[in-house]
């Protein structure tokens, strides 16, 4: 990942909630900012994301801009 996606990746982890991980697939754990939730239902990797109760899904750039 160059420096410009991981500043993008940086600063998406640290804006959203709960954030735990990553799996020993890459992937992170939040809660979903596209919906209200108290159970962690959110995935993202550095490329994209996919909420498994909502079943929003998108690349990084996507989710940078909605947060």
């Amino acid at each position: 990942m160059n420096a410009d996606a991981n500043g993008v990746f940086e600063s998406v982890r640290a804006r959203l909630h709960g954030v735990k991980g990553p799996d020993r697939r890459g992937w992170y754990q939040a809660l979903c900012p596209f919906h209200k939730e108290k159970h962690a239902s959110f995935g993202f990797t550095e490329t994209g994301f996919k909420c498994q109760a909502c079943e929003r899904e998108g690349n990084l750039a996507e989710l940078a801009r909605h947060l």
